[in-house]
This record gives structure tokens, C-alpha cells and sequence, in this order.
């Protein structure tokens, strides 16, 4: 995961004790083929459960991250566009 974040991708953990199967399909549908929407396309995302999470969901890149307690199309969205090729060392 460091490595990817590295190289400007995003990482999203979800602590599955804490975090809806609604949520998680979403957040699938979202950010991996087939995309639910249309007009968002994101490339350069991992997502993995993560039992530590304090939170439910944690969005990370390089050098900064974010909580969402459930999930929010509009704020991941924009983390995704603001932070995505964010990093030291971009590759394709």
C-alpha cells in the first residue's frame, strides 16, 4: 500500500466490524469497474479491509488522509480528485 501511495494512488481501508455491507458495495461501485457513475472513472485505488481502523473508513495517500464514518459519494469523490498523483515519485 505505501508503495502505491507512493507512486500517487489512493488507498482505502474499512474496518469491516464497523462499516455497513451498504457501504462497502458502494464504495466498490464507486471507485472499481463496473463504475456507477458514468462522468468518475478513478484509476490508482486499493481498497482492503483493515480490522485496526479506529474509524470506519479511512481514505489515505501520500502524506495525508481522511475518516468518513459511512459512506459519502461527494467528500470521497473530492479527496479522490484533490489527492490522486499527490506524491514523490508518479508513475503512469
Amino acid at each position: 500500500m505505501i508503495h502505491d501511495m507512493e507512486h500517487g494512488g489512493i488507498y482505502i481501508s474499512y474496518n469491516p466490524d464497523l462499516v455497513s455491507e451498504t457501504d462497502i458495495d458502494q464504495l466498490r461501485s464507486l471507485f472499481f469497474k463496473p463504475y456507477s457513475s458514468s462522468d468518475f472513472a478513478p484509476t490508482k485505488v486499493v481498497m482492503a479491509p483493515r480490522p485496526q481502523n479506529e474509524a470506519p473508513i479511512v481514505f489515505s495517500s501520500w502524506d495525508r488522509y481522511q475518516v468518513f464514518d459511512s459512506f459519502n459519494k461527494e467528500d470521497m469523490t473530492a479527496y479522490y480528485k484533490t489527492n490522486v498523483n499527490k506524491s514523490p515519485e508518479l508513475a503512469g
